[in-house]
């Protein structure tokens, strides 16, 4: 029963609760240990256009194909994928570096590339694409693991707003 309360019934990845559960526990882990953490926020280009385009029933089926070359990219033990809200999904990468975190991201565009689902009316190509925005942190005792978040996700508008398709990184570590 505990399982079914964390897992998204749609795509079969953790859901939101079991995210942040994990993110908790692996940003103490990974501050006690002196390892970094990463994160990526990916979001479907254009879901809503493509929803209206081709029905639910095939965003539903989007979604899960989205999910599941996103779940290919997620596969060391400690990764958690989840599904954040809506087109939206997390990625918790514990123990990453940056330059790692950036290796899961280009994986990532490759894979979703790959399944060349047709979207006739995305500005961003003629199949579905994802925007990333992957930050990385060293954790410490006191910091707040919501500021990565934010930082993810405001790396994520970023790529949004300069082409989608792509994924940007905050500069520096």
């Amino acid at each position: 029963m505990r399982e079914l309360s964390l897992t998204d019934t749609l795509t079969g990845v953790a859901n939101r609760r079991s995210f942040n559960d994990t993110m908790d526990s692996e940003w103490r882990r990974c501050a006690r240990d002196g390892v970094p953490m990463a994160l990526i926020m990916a979001d479907i280009d254009h879901f809503k256009d493509y929803n209206d385009t081709y029905g639910h029933q095939a965003g539903d089926l989007c979604l899960q194909q989205v999910s599941a070359a996103l779940r290919r990219c997620a596969v060391r033990p400690p990764d958690l994928l989840a599904r954040y809200g809506g087109e939206e999904f997390i990625i918790l990468l514990p123990q990453e570096t940056r330059d790692g975190a950036e290796v899961v991201a280009q994986r990532i565009l490759d894979e979703v590339r790959a399944l060349h689902i047709p979207h006739a009316r995305s500005s961003a190509g003629p199949h579905v694409t994802v925007s990333l925005g992957m930050a990385s942190v060293m954790p410490t005792e006191g910091m707040d693991p919501s500021a990565l978040i934010r930082a993810a996700d405001a790396l994520l508008y970023r790529a949004k707003h300069t082409g989608r398709d792509r994924y940007c990184a905050a500069d520096g570590g």
